[in-house]
């Protein structure tokens, strides 16, 4: 017999994280520049808690959603016909990894594995359910 518990964490900064969902598929792709070239002249969420605070993201398009898939927490911000995926292991920004029409990993280390899981849901943090 086979038992799966499954139940949402919450950070110590009051969001919660889904549970892990296992990858369903990973592209192995490779990343414009580096993390730390991008976001010194960018102004990028840097950790997962600054994320889950930050306001812009609640703005024009779909709603942000956190889930974790594999080692990873992904927040995903999506719009019409495009996305990105801000992948955060341990609670740092590894990879921007854009998605539909402008699909490409903006930043990151060279080759970066991007998985993609179907898994639970949840809002961020500073934007409330509409």
């Amino acid at each position: 017999m086979v038992v799966v518990l499954s139940a949402c964490t919450s950070s110590d900064s009051g969001y919660v994280i889904p549970p892990s969902s296992p990858p369903e598929s990973v592209d192995r792709i490779s990343c414009d520049t580096t993390i730390a070239e991008f976001c010194a002249g960018s102004d990028c969420n840097r950790t997962l808690d600054q994320a889950e605070h930050d306001r812009r993201l609640c703005g024009s398009g779909l709603p942000p959603r956190l889930s974790a898939c594999g080692d990873y927490e992904v927040v995903f911000k999506g719009y019409i016909d495009t996305g990105v995926n801000l992948y955060y292991r341990d609670g740092e920004l590894v990879a921007i990894v854009g998605t539909g029409m402008l699909g490409r990993c903006t930043a990151g280390p060279q080759t970066f594995d991007a998985v993609h899981c179907s898994g639970e849901t949840a809002p961020l943090a500073a934007c409330p359910a509409r």
